[in-house]
């Protein structure tokens, strides 16, 4: 019997006080340290998946009269291909997590882009000579509402990993 030893340590974020916060923070913070410990887990579980297929590999019956030195050579070749199946499934779960994360940041990035856009055009209206009184109180509660909607779209990419 084979048995394949793995020592891996995962470090999470943890938040020292969660009890202090409130509302959209305390959301955002869980969402964030679930996502992250979702993603570090993967990372764990490729690792898993490739040790068990070295061992399987490992275990399997050789060609009778193989000598000390083939058997090591076989097991070697068998350990280094396995390592490097791990890694390029380590580097292909983050090209897909970055893909995925693009994703998710993606429209609030276009929506702040947009808004951003819009927000420059109303100062440049608000500036604009012969604003009547009515037209800049307009212009003010849609700038405070633009401002307010670019606010969370900044705060969600900012808990988006």
């Amino acid at each position: 019997m084979l048995t394949i030893t793995l020592r891996l340590v995962v470090t999470l974020p943890r938040h020292e006080h969660p009890e202090v916060l409130r509302g959209d923070v305390r959301r955002h913070w869980e969402r964030f340290a679930a996502r992250i410990a979702a993603h570090e887990q993967r990372h764990v579980d490729i690792f898993v998946d490739g040790a068990k297929a070295m061992k399987a590999g490992m275990e399997k019956p050789r060609a009778g009269g193989a000598s000390c030195a083939e058997i090591e050579k076989a097991i070697d070749e068998l350990w280094t291909r396995g390592q490097a199946e791990i890694d390029r499934a380590q580097n292909q779960f983050h090209v897909e997590d970055t893909a995925k994360s693009n994703a998710e940041r993606g429209p609030m990035q276009s929506d702040l882009d947009a808004n951003k856009a819009r927000l420059a055009a109303v100062e440049a209206e608000m500036r604009r000579p012969g604003v009547s009184r009515d037209e800049q109180a307009k212009l003010a509660d849609e700038y405070t509402q633009l401002i307010a909607a670019i606010n969370d779209l900044i705060e969600g990419l900012n808990w988006t990993p």
